[in-house]
This record gives structure tokens, sequence and C-alpha cells, in this order.
């Protein structure tokens, strides 16, 4: 996967006041989502070579589990996170 992809993700979210961090470190999902469990996190942004190549990404709801692919779109992701 581009890294590009990823931090242009996270760009669009601190335009919108939205605190971000980009997990850089070449771990397994399962790890992922760990730390992020840890650091209280309520909402996790996966992205992957599917999402870059359909320009989609997945939002993750860390409280209930719930997951669902949208189109990388501003209006989208607020919608989901705000």
């Amino acid at each position: 996967m581009n890294i590009n992809y990823s931090v242009k993700i996270a760009s669009l979210l601190r335009k919108n006041d939205i605190n971000t961090d980009v997990y850089y470190l070449d771990k397994n999902l399962k790890q992922k989502f760990k730390y992020a469990d840890k650091l209280c996190v309520k909402y996790v942004i996966v992205v992957g070579e599917e999402e870059e190549s359909t320009n989609t990404l997945v939002i993750k709801d860390m409280m209930d589990g719930n997951q669902e692919s949208i189109p990388l779109d501003e209006k989208e992701i607020l919608k989901r996170i705000i």
C-alpha cells in the first residue's frame, strides 16, 4: 500500500479538527486494533491496497465492532464519525 493514501486521509481528518494518528509500523491488524483500543480510540480507519485501488476506506467502530466500507469522500467520512 502507498503510505500517501493514508496521509491523504489523515490530512482530510485533521483539516476538520479530528485528532488523527497514522500507524506506520508493519504489524498485523489485530495488533493495530489492540493498540487503538489501548488508546481508547472510538473509530479506526483501515486502508489497504484494495481500498486504495477503489478509492474507498473502511471505518471500524471500536465500541461495537461494526465496520463499513465507504467512498473516500469528505462528507461521507465526517457523517460517520462526527
